[in-house]
Order: structure tokens, then sequence, then C-alpha cells
């Protein structure tokens, strides 16, 4: 079977960030490693506070340079492996004038030509604020098998004086949209900080938070191609491993969410059903 390989780096003012797509697991475990012959090239295509990016309406427009300290790397091919949408992940969360405070992504579209990776077009910065109310510190990610990209936000602040604390100026009350669980709810600023949050790709536009997934320290997500499946990580030392299980096939807006109690010196254990309020 002829296997395809990606990979990408992007430097980041002083630090390095990859993000590669390989082959499903053998579970049998007769998949031969491929080893990349050295020397290694790279072509840097997006740097932290080198590249411009494109601001949204939102944002008033224009260019502003790029938000740093990078995490996921989502690729999003459109219709082979050379033809891919990128998207990455921005943890940065202080007070930021020109792209909004708190996190981000940036989105661009790349493509593959005599071997060589190059960047399409703009680099579009995603828009959060007028759709989802903001994100904060946006650190793993996944892609569902709608094709839809979900970013993690991770290290969500307790209250609004330490949102405040931590840069991010809007501490006013938040309305929670129509198309979202909850949707009406009124809560506080930094109660709307520490879900999983829906990008379209295609758009460059977040179109909703999955509340039912649950407010904690997200640090990634892997969806089952089911469609109702997603285990979910917990960026803390002890951490949680948590489960969430759709009500409807390829709807992530409702469902139960579970958290694994192992067994004593054990690796076998039970799912426990979370309150969902």
């Amino acid at each position: 079977m002829k296997k395809h390989y990606a990979a990408f780096m992007l430097f980041l003012g002083g630090h390095l960030a990859y993000g590669q797509a390989f082959p499903t697991l053998d579970t049998n475990f007769n998949t031969t490693v491929v080893l990349v012959p050295s020397p290694i090239q790279i072509t840097p295509l997006f740097s932290g506070s080198a590249s411009m990016v494109k601001k949204p309406a939102s944002l008033g427009g224009g260019m502003a340079p790029a938000k740093q300290n990078h995490d996921y790397i989502g690729f999003v091919p459109y219709n082979d492996s050379s033809d891919a949408q990128l998207l990455v992940n921005h943890e940065l969360r202080g007070t930021d004038n020109n792209l909004d405070d708190g996190g981000g992504m940036t989105s661009f579209r790349v493509k593959r030509n005599n071997g060589q990776w190059q960047v399409d077009g703009d680099f579009n910065y995603v828009d959060f604020k007028s759709t989802v109310g903001g994100t904060y510190v946006n650190c793993g990610g996944g892609e569902n098998p709608a094709g839809l990209v979900t970013t993690a936000e991770e290290f969500p602040p307790s209250n609004n004086v330490d949102l405040f604390n931590n840069g991010y100026r809007d501490t006013s009350d938040y309305v929670i949209p129509a198309g979202n669980a909850f949707a009406g709810r009124t809560i506080k600023r930094f109660q709307n900080f520490g879900w999983m949050v829906e990008v379209d790709p295609a758009t460059g536009k977040a179109t909703q938070k999955y509340y039912k997934m649950g407010r904690f320290s997200h640090e990634g997500a892997l969806y089952i191609n089911d469609g109702r499946t997603v285990y979910l990580t917990d960026d803390n030392t002890p951490g949680v491993l948590f489960k969430f299980e759709a009500a409807v096939a390829n709807d992530y807006t409702d469902g139960q969410l579970f958290a694994y109690k192992q067994l004593p010196n054990s690796f076998d254990g039970t799912w426990v059903a979370l309150p969902m309020e």
C-alpha cells in the first residue's frame, strides 16, 4: 500500500512547532516505520509576529502581525494531499490591540508545487469574537468526521479578576447565542472560556462552542468515525481522561460527558457519567 506523509513546521519567535499526518496505526503492529532521510529541508511558511494576518470585519479589518505561541496545527485536505487548509492555534493570552485579547487561530491555504509547499493566498485570523465571544489559550485540537476543526481552550480562568489580570479586558456578562447548548443563558465572561470550539475551515469562522463537552483545561480531542464518540484530554497532572457521547450522530451540541475511573493496579476501569448542568 502506498502511504503519503506530510509534515509542517512553523517558526514562532524562538520556538519551533510542527504538525504531522501519519497513516492509521496498525494495531497488529505490522506497520513499517519510515525514517525521513537526512538532511531534512525546512521551508518556513508562517511565523508569529513576522507574518501579517488579515483581520476579520469584527476586529475592524486590515492587517496585523500574527500571534505567537503556536500549538495545534490542523491539516484539512481539499482534493488530495497537495492542496489543503492549515489552521494554527495561538496560546498567547495577553492584551492585544490588533487581534483581540485571549488566544486565537490563523487559517491559510497551502499547495504543493514541484515538491515544495507554498502559501496560496492570505493568512486569515479566525473570527471568534462575533460568533462565540472570543477564545482563551487555544491549545490542542482535532477534526471531526464532518471535516470541521475544533480548537481546545486550555487553563480557563477561575473568575473575572483572573481573566482581567491575564490581559482580557472585556469582562461583561455573555449571552450564549442560538444554535448552542444552553442558548439564551447569561453567564459570567470567565465562564465562556475553557471549552472545545468548532471552526469551519472553509470560511475561517468559529461556529459554536461545545458546552456539553465540559469546561476544563482542554488539550485535544480524538473524534471516532461513528460521529458520536469523542475522547478528550485534560492538560493537568494528575489529569482526567474524558469521553463524550453525542445524542445524535454528527451533532456534538448535545450528549453525555463521562470521566474514566481506573481500577487500582489494573488497566481496566469504568466510565462515570457526569452531571450535565
